[in-house]
């Protein structure tokens, strides 16, 4: 398989924007038909849950600090230059990076995935347990899902979004199909939300066997090197930042705005649409976890 991105130009833009696209609607459409089966199965409390539970893989990002993009942005750089050799350091110093901050990311929400459910959703005493498992679970995967976004934006840097739609429809689909087969099958939350973690184990191996199929070089010995860790890690933070930063307006900003929309807006919300993952009213990051 061929190392470097190829030259980007107009028919190469078009049929990423089409894989792009395609990779999103085909699951979309199985959610608008499997979503009704599915909340009538498990209820609405149990899906409200579960959409819970898609909502907080949305933004398992917080714990990413903009090493997925870093790495993307750096194997591309490698990648123009012609230097396919450098490409496995970069993504091992992002991949056990990634896992690290993905095992501290597991252990605070397994830490508060008791006092959440118990007391902050307040949920009926027959969900409880289900919940508190269903959490478990799901911090477990918190690390599954950081490496597979930086393997993801190596495919990216090489501009290989056919292999990435490759691994991702499927992947997104199975948001939908698994709750369906274990509405099917009589599983609890905890089961369903099992399923969705053996997905998202699937995907993992399927980039990473990708990526290792493109670059050879990520067959050496993994570890991470601290010259490209340090690289990775000025970059990430920036992009941290930033995120986090750029949705805050400026006081000039305010005011401008203010004074465009006249004084009615002084008096009413700041927003009638709440950050959605994955959507259009989510944050970046956010949409940087979906495989």
């Amino acid at each position: 398989m061929s190392h470097g991105p190829p030259p980007v130009q107009g028919r190469l833009l078009a049929r990423n924007a089409v894989m792009q696209f395609l990779g999103q609607v085909v699951p979309l459409v199985l959610g608008l038909l499997t979503i009704p089966f599915v909340v009538r199965g498990l209820g609405p409390e149990r899906f409200g849950l579960l959409s819970l539970a898609w909502a907080l893989i949305g933004y398992f990002s917080v714990f990413d600090l903009g090493l997925g993009r870093a790495a993307t942005k750096r194997v591309s750089e490698v990648l123009v230059s012609g230097k396919a050799s450098a490409v496995g350091p970069i993504v091992w110093s992002a991949v056990i990076a990634q896992a690290g901050l993905g095992a501290m990311g597991a252990l605070l929400l397994a830490g508060v995935a008791r006092p959440l459910v118990e007391h902050t959703l307040k949920m009926p005493p027959d969900l409880v347990d289900e919940a508190r498992v269903g959490l478990y679970i799901l911090a477990a995967t918190v690390p599954v899902f950081l490496v597979t976004g930086s393997l993801r934006g190596v495919l990216e840097a090489a501009q290989r979004f056919d292999l990435i739609n490759v691994i991702r429809a499927p992947f997104l689909a199975s948001y939908f199909i698994m709750p369906l087969v274990g509405v099917l099958l009589g599983f609890d939350l905890g089961g369903i939300i099992a399923l969705l973690a053996v997905a998202a184990g699937l995907a993992l191996v399927g980039y990473a066997w990708l990526c290792v199929r493109l670059f050879p070089g990520l067959r050496s010995r993994p570890r991470v090197h601290a010259e490209e860790f340090r690289t990775l890690l000025r970059f990430g933070s920036w992009i941290s930042v930033t995120a986090i930063v750029a949705p805050v307006p400026s006081p000039a900003g305010r005011n401008r705005d203010r004074h465009r929309s006249g004084a009615g807006v002084r008096h009413g919300p700041a927003s009638n649409h709440p950050a959605l993952p994955g959507g259009a009213g989510g944050a970046p990051a956010a949409r940087r976890c979906r495989p």
